[in-house]
């Protein structure tokens, strides 16, 4: 969404954003890894959920020479990350 995250649990809508450790509030992809971790790509940044909050992964490229779009992350059998990014210039 343009507007964060929710999470719906049958009784109460919560609203996941840059307040709750989102980078960028345009959620464009969501996964979960084999391990049940569920990971949000946002225009800026990839994160993982931990508790009630989420925290960003390190990417090598910095965000001003980074583009992330559409499906960006894989998990291979071991648990292991990918993540596609587009260069920016």
């Amino acid at each position: 969404t343009s507007d964060g995250l929710f999470r719906f649990d049958g009784a109460t809508l919560v609203r996941y954003g840059a307040s709750e450790g989102l980078e960028g509030d345009a959620v464009t992809f969501l996964a979960e890894a084999p391990d049940g971790t569920l990971f949000a790509v946002t225009n800026r940044e990839v994160s993982w959920k931990k508790g009630e909050r989420f925290v960003r992964l390190p990417l090598p490229v910095p965000p001003e020479r980074r583009r992330l779009r559409g499906q960006v992350l894989s998990f291979d059998a071991r648990g292991r990350i990918y993540v596609a990014t587009a260069a920016v210039s």
